[in-house]
């Protein structure tokens, strides 16, 4: 073949697969389908079947993505491996969406303890399946039917049980306790280390499933260490995703977290709260379990500085209700009051009982006899004016006068100018 042809052929076949590998990926399997079919029949040969040709995927595995049953039986009627694998070390049982497809491949004699580069075996994968996606048991008990491994942890020394707890699968994790006869995975739960991995309720707390943590508490399993008060202290920073933040931290609160933990800066979760906008029901949950309202931070301030600083007028009437003391004071000897700046709104409000009231006029008017003081003070250290300097004395040049200004002093009249 001569250049000018060779390059010819590799320009048309480029443009054919960069035509091609787009509609595959969609999941166009007639063209798939027209693919395997023209090489079967020897009409239009590919130079391998094996080829990771659809964005690091064989042609294997974007059948098996997308269940095109008879291209997979044609693909593995030409020989290709049941157990190749794509770029991320995956078999088309990794990638593999219905049940049909499964059971093909499982047939056909897939590996069911493949692990691809992450460490995770097809049950990992189809434990953890499609965000926000309904469960796909019909693959996953097929799989345990084949004695699928439960307790193969991956790079993240995480179980298929774990894979589940972080996508709220309460339906996959009785289907796995149902095929553990054994109870092989309580067993392997109880001896993971204290801190790493996270429990199975700790995963679905901080992944925002809830009643699958409130279900796995009621089957005993349970938080590790410190993990409750974590959880806690990552809500009140936003940290984790959260739709209901008051059930999920009595959740919490019930399953041991402390309502009076201690953070950096000797902050409680009390003060994190009444620095927070609209956090009433979350600042009333923790009063309802006692939480201290005269805690002190490093710096001696209690959560109604907080609440005071951040103008949070409701957070601070709640305190109040509840004895928060309004006499103590910081290092610097202030006290929580002393952080408000606009007295009217606060009084006004209608939060405040009268007694508050009357005590925030009474800063009110100290604040204003404070600032009056301070300008007093400042006009008093003013240095004297050019013009009470005694005579003799020598002068400060006048500063030259721009259009409109008058200088502060008027330069003598000549003799004679008046003539």
């Amino acid at each position: 073949m001569r250049h000018y042809e060779l390059k010819k052929f590799l320009e048309a076949k480029y443009k054919e697969w960069h035509e091609l590998v787009p509609q595959l990926i969609s999941g166009d399997m007639k063209k798939l389908a027209a693919l395997i079919d023209a090489h079967h029949r020897r009409e239009k040969m590919m130079a391998s079947l094996r080829s990771r040709c659809v964005s690091g995927s064989t042609l294997l595995h974007t059948a098996s993505f997308f269940g095109a049953i008879p291209v997979i039986k044609t693909l593995l009627s030409e020989g290709i491996d049941v157990n190749i694998l794509d770029y991320k070390g995956a078999t088309p049982l990794h990638r593999a969406k219905d049940a049909a497809t499964v059971e093909l491949l499982l047939e056909a004699g897939s590996n069911i303890d493949c692990e691809d580069h992450d460490g995770n075996t097809p049950l990992h994968v189809k434990c953890y399946g499609e965000s926000g996606e309904p469960t796909d048991l019909e693959c996953i008990e097929k799989m345990l039917m084949k004695e699928a491994p439960l307790n193969i942890r991956n790079n993240r020394d995480l179980m298929p049980i774990h894979c589940c707890a972080m996508q709220g699968r309460v339906d996959a994790i009785q289907a796995l306790l149902f095929f553990d006869t054994e109870g092989s995975i309580k067993q392997n739960l109880e001896m993971e280390n204290k801190k790493t991995p996270p429990s199975l309720l700790h995963l679905s707390v901080a992944n925002d499933f809830l009643d699958c943590a409130k279900w796995l508490a009621g089957n005993k399993f349970e938080f590790k260490e410190k993990e409750t008060d974590l959880l806690v202290h990552k809500i009140l920073l936003e940290e984790v995703p959260c739709a209901n933040r008051v059930e999920t931290v009595r959740f919490l609160l019930q399953n041991d977290a402390s309502v009076n933990p201690t953070y950096p800066g000797g902050n409680t979760a009390l003060h994190l709260t009444a620095g927070l906008s609209n956090s009433s029901d979350l600042l009333e949950l923790l009063l309802s379990f006692d939480a201290d309202v005269d805690a002190m931070n490093d710096d001696l301030c209690s959560p109604l500085f907080y609440a005071t600083q951040s103008n949070n007028l409701y957070a601070a009437s709640l305190l109040l209700n509840h004895g928060a003391n309004v006499r103590s004071r910081n290092l610097q000897g202030l006290t929580a009051f002393d952080f408000i700046s606009d007295f009217e709104e606060w009084i006004e409000c209608g939060y405040f009982s009268e007694e508050i009231k009357a005590r925030l006029k009474a800063y009110s008017l100290k604040h204003a006899r404070d600032l009056v003081r301070a300008i007093t003070k400042k006009v008093k250290n003013q240095p004297p004016m050019t013009s009470q300097l005694p005579l003799g004395r020598s002068q400060p040049a006048l500063p030259a006068i721009g259009g409109g200004h008058v200088p502060l002093m008027l330069p003598p009249i000549r003799r004679g100018a008046t003539s």
